[in-house]
């Protein structure tokens, strides 16, 4: 494998995991909003 595919993989990985990430982030955000919602203490 030369470099430039090398370097080309390595931002399609921390790209994808910087999805994951966001995606992550934004269903926690949900699940503390419905926390804050439902009735029990």
């Amino acid at each position: 494998m030369d470099e430039l595919t090398y370097i080309n993989w390595s931002e399609v990985i921390r790209r994808k995991i910087e999805e994951v990430i966001e995606e992550e982030e934004n269903k926690r955000k949900r699940e503390r909003e419905d926390y804050k919602r439902s009735p029990w203490p």
